[in-house]
C-alpha cells in the first residue's frame, strides 16, 4: 500500500491521530500538507497547524491561504459562538416592562486586551433572543474616537459616556487619574450618567453570555426584591481575610463597616441588576462616599460597599447559584461534551450562564486553556473533583511561568479549548469533515 493511501485510508476511517502521527513524519507534498492541516483543523488542533505551516518550505495556495490566517491578531481568528436557544421558565423571566425599562452598563478602554472583552461582551449580548436590543451603555475609560465610532457603528445603539470622576475633588486620592479606575468610581453613580432607566444591569467588562437564562434570573431577582446578585465565586460569607489577601490590598472600608459584614453573605460585583425605585443607588452611593473619605480610595472599593450596602438593605441576602456566573475556574476546569464548545460547571454538569474571565484570563485572548472533555451527560466522579481544581491550578501557575504549555492530564480527554465568547472557528467542522472523506476517497478509487 502506497504512502498516500495509506494516508487516505486512515482519513476515511476517521483514524485521526494516527493519520497526524504518520503524515507528520512525511510532509513532503502539498497534498499531504493540506490534509495534515485539514484534519488539525478538525480536531481544533490549531497550534499544531500552526506550528506545521510555519516551518514549511512547501508552497501551494491552499497552504498560502493557512498562512495569512495565521498572520491576523489573534482576536480575529476566533469566531463568535452559535446562538444557545435552551427552553425558558417563563416564571423565571422579567416582565416585558421590565424589559422595556432595563439597560446593559459597563467599562471600556482602548488598552488590549480590554477593547476585545468588551467587543466580546456586547457580541454575546447581541446573540440572545430575549436582550439583543436592550440599550447598552458604556463608561468610556480611554476609549479612542476610532473606538467609540466602531462601536457605534457594529452595535447601534450604545450610548458611551465619559464619567469624570465620581470622587469629591479635594479627596487625595482623586489625584489618580488612571482612566481605568473611572469604572469604579463610576459604577454607584451608574443611574445619574444613564438617566431614563429604572433597571440597570451592570457586567464586568470580561464577562461574556453563554447561556441568556442567567440574564432571565437576574433581572427577575431585581424586578421582585430589587437588586438581582450571584454568590461570590470564593467564598459564600465574609471573612475578615477576604479583602486583605496576602497583605496585597489596603483597608478600603471603614472598620465598622467590616465588622459589620462578619458571616454576612458574599456577591459578585461582576453581575448584578439594580432596581432604581428601590434606593439601592443612593445606600450605594453614601456608605462608598463614606469609605473613600474614611479609607484611601482603591480598586474594589465600590465592590466591598455594594456587598456591605446589599447586605444591610436585604437582611436575608439570598444571592443565586453560582451556575450563573462561573468566575475564573476557582472550582476546576469547565467541562465540555464531545465536540460541543458549551462550557458546563465542573461539579454540577450544568451549562454555565455568565462566564467571568478574572484575573488571569482577562489579561489576554488566548484560546489554548484546557477544559475536561467528557461524554455527555457524564458528571466528574466525586472522588475526582479536587484532583481537576489541582491540575487546573498547575497548569496555570506553569503557564504563567512559562508561556503556553500543553495541559496535564487530569483525565484521558482533557483537550484545548477557548474560555471566551469567541473560538476557534466551529463553522466549518462539516464542510472539513467532507473535503477530508472525499479527498481520500477520491484517493482510494484512483489507486484500486
Amino acid at each position: 500500500m502506497s504512502f498516500k493511501r495509506l494516508i487516505a485510508q486512515l482519513v476515511a476511517d476517521q483514524e485521526w491521530d494516527t493519520a497526524i502521527k504518520i503524515a507528520s513524519k512525511h510532509q513532503e507534498t502539498p497534498d499531504i500538507v493540506k490534509t495534515l492541516s485539514l484534519v488539525y483543523r478538525y480536531k481544533n488542533y490549531f497550534d499544531q497547524e500552526k506550528n506545521m505551516l510555519q516551518n514549511t518550505m512547501i508552497k501551494s495556495p491552499y497552504i498560502e491561504e493557512r498562512q495569512n490566517f495565521f498572520k491576523r491578531p489573534i482576536f480575529d481568528q476566533l469566531e463568535a459562538r452559535q446562538k444557545l436557544c435552551l427552553p425558558k421558565d417563563f416564571s423565571k423571566v422579567p416582565l416585558q416592562s421590565t424589559l422595556e425599562q432595563l439597560c446593559f452598563v459597563t467599562a471600556g478602554g482602548s488598552d488590549q486586551p480590554y477593547f476585545n472583552l468588551l467587543w466580546q461582551l456586547i457580541e454575546s449580548l447581541k446573540n440572545t433572543a430575549t436582550y439583543n436590543k436592550i440599550p447598552i451603555m458604556i463608561f468610556d475609560c480611554g476609549l479612542t474616537d476610532e473606538d467609540k465610532d466602531k462601536l457605534q457603528k457594529t452595535f447601534n445603539p450604545v450610548t458611551i459616556v465619559d464619567p469624570g470622576w465620581d470622587v469629591d475633588a479635594n479627596i487625595q486620592a482623586t489625584r489618580v487619574t488612571q482612566d481605568g479606575l473611572k469604572g469604579c468610581t463610576a459604577r454607584p453613580f451608574m443611574d445619574k450618567h444613564f438617566p431614563g432607566y429604572r433597571y440597570y444591569m451592570w457586567l464586568d467588562t470580561d464577562t461574556w453570555v453563554q447561556d441568556e437564562r442567567a440574564l432571565d434570573r437576574i433581572a427577575k431577582e431585581a424586578e421582585e426584591n430589587g437588586i438581582g446578585v450571584v454568590q461570590d465565586h470564593c467564598f459564600d460569607t465574609w471573612i475578615n481575610s477576604y479583602w486583605g489577601m496576602n497583605n496585597l490590598r489596603k483597608s478600603i472600608i471603614p472598620e465598622s463597616f467590616s465588622q459589620s459584614l462578619n458571616d454576612k453573605k458574599t456577591a459578585t460585583a461582576g453581575t448584578f441588576c439594580i432596581d432604581r425605585n428601590s434606593g439601592f443607588f443612593l445606600e450605594w452611593q453614601k456608605n462608598f462616599k463614606t469609605a473613600i473619605i474614611e479609607c484611601q480610595f482603591t480598586w474594589g472599593c465600590e465592590e466591598v460597599t455594594f456587598i456591605y450596602t446589599a447586605n444591610k438593605m436585604i437582611k436575608s441576602l439570598n444571592p443565586l447559584n453560582r451556575v450563573h456566573q462561573f468566575s475564573g475556574c476557582s472550582n476546576g476546569l469547565p467541562i465540555i461534551h464531545n465536540d460541543s464548545q458549551l462550557l458546563y460547571m465542573p461539579d454540577t454538569n450544568q451549562i454555565i450562564g455568565i462566564f467571568h474571565l478574572i484575573g488571569f484570563f482577562a489579561l489576554k485572548i488566548d484560546p489554548f486553556i484546557p477544559v475536561t472533555l467528557l461524554p455527555p451527560d457524564q458528571f466528574i466522579p466525586n472522588q475526582l473533583l479536587a484532583k481537576n481544581k489541582q491540575i487546573f491550578e498547575q497548569w496555570l501557575a506553569n503557564h504563567q511561568n512559562h508561556g503556553n504549555i500543553q495541559p496535564l492530564n487530569v483525565f484521558p480527554n482533557t483537550q484545548i479549548a477557548s474560555f471566551h465568547f469567541r473560538t476557534w472557528p466551529w463553522k466549518d467542522k462539516s464542510e472539513i469533515l467532507q473535503q477530508l472523506l472525499q479527498e481520500a476517497q477520491e484517493v482510494l478509487v484512483s489507486e484500486s
